[in-house]
């Protein structure tokens, strides 16, 4: 491999079999409630990624995955969300691990890049330029600041002296700090001298071996904690994900004084008054919860402007006005809570 000038690459694999998402496949691919896939929600905590000078993204999939994917588009939101090219690898053949898929593509690159491997079924906050200091380094978090980690799902891992990894393994909990699944590599070839050490091992293989590994050829480690940390690993985190974003349909009747007038061809009189301890409450509910207003009026749109501006400025944020409406009952079909 050339190592001249060597470029820096965010390696995501994405060819599991999504055992843990029975009648789901491929996981990856499914709406997280604010739009993107969970695959850009992955990487979405990723700050200066392009700052710590990344050259690309690498999605690491299989044909029966990626059948009847438009890969262009994830292509194109990666790289929208990021600002750096996006390419979606497509491997003929399933794996059975992750080293197995990660040593498939990697082996076919020309190029001796510095790489960081990021799971794509959970949600890790991280500044890359903070991550990117050490030539080896993981992400990881506690037990203790995440409780509601199924803990015996993870890989947990031991520091000593300056935050070197001392020891690291798989389901085992040996201390409360537990892997995020984000590793560093100075060099492509670094892991797949690793990945030749675990030749002539039979059972399922975790990137926790590959890294204990190298740590045994010398190679230090350096763990990061994270700042933030969501685990989708399982069907039922992903609902409860879900469950955690609410939709909430508010009449503006009920904000407003009712002596507003409401027809549709007369604007809101600019001098009403917001029901404040309605709104209140809105705000507080708002700064607890994954919640988005949608405020149904029959002002003109015009007073769009003046509603909008009241709602500022008592603190509602994430909210969408919907004016012009007839003055009477409304009926909300297709309800999903």
């Amino acid at each position: 491999m050339n190592t001249k000038h060597a470029p820096k690459y965010l390696i995501v694999p994405a060819a599991g079999k999504s055992t843990r998402y029975p009648g789901v496949a491929p996981k990856f691919l499914l709406s997280h409630p604010s739009g993107p896939t969970m695959l850009e929600m992955s990487i979405s905590g990723l700050k200066n990624l392009k700052k710590a000078g990344y050259t690309k993204v690498f999605v690491i999939s299989t044909a029966a995955n990626l059948r009847d994917v438009n890969t262009s588009l994830i292509e194109r939101g990666i790289e929208a969300r990021t600002g750096i090219p996006c390419i979606v690898h497509q491997l003929e053949k399933e794996t059975e691990s992750i080293i197995e898929t990660l040593t498939a593509f990697l082996s076919s690159l020309p190029t001796d890049a510095e790489i960081v491997v990021k799971d794509c079924d959970n949600f890790v906050s991280m500044d890359m330029l903070v991550f990117d200091k050490a030539p080896f380094s993981l992400a990881y978090a506690s037990l203790s600041d995440f409780p509601e980690v199924s803990a015996p799902n993870k890989s947990y891992v031991q520091l000593g002296e300056g935050n070197v990894v001392i020891n690291f393994v798989e389901k085992r909990v040996i201390s409360e700090l537990f892997s995020v699944g984000m590793v560093k590599f100075s060099r492509i070839s670094d892991f797949l001298s690793g990945a030749d050490l675990l030749q002539t091992s039979s059972r399922e293989l975790y990137l926790s071996d590959l890294v204990r590994a190298l740590m045994y050829q010398g190679l230090d480690f350096f763990a990061i904690q994270t700042t933030g940390y969501k685990d989708w690993g399982t069907l039922t985190d992903w609902v409860a994900e879900k469950n955690d974003y609410k939709v909430v349909v508010v009449d503006a009747n009920y904000l407003f004084e009712e002596s507003v007038p409401m027809a549709v061809t007369n604007d809101y009189d600019q001098t009403a008054r917001v029901v404040d301890n309605r709104l209140a409450e809105m705000v507080s509910y708002q700064k607890r919860k994954n919640v988005q207003y949608v405020i149904l009026g029959s002002f003109g749109e015009e007073s769009c402007k003046w509603v909008a501006s009241v709602l500022d400025a008592k603190g509602l944020e994430n909210y969408t006005l919907v004016p012009m409406l007839y003055d009477t009952s409304r009926l909300l079909l297709g309800n999903r809570s």
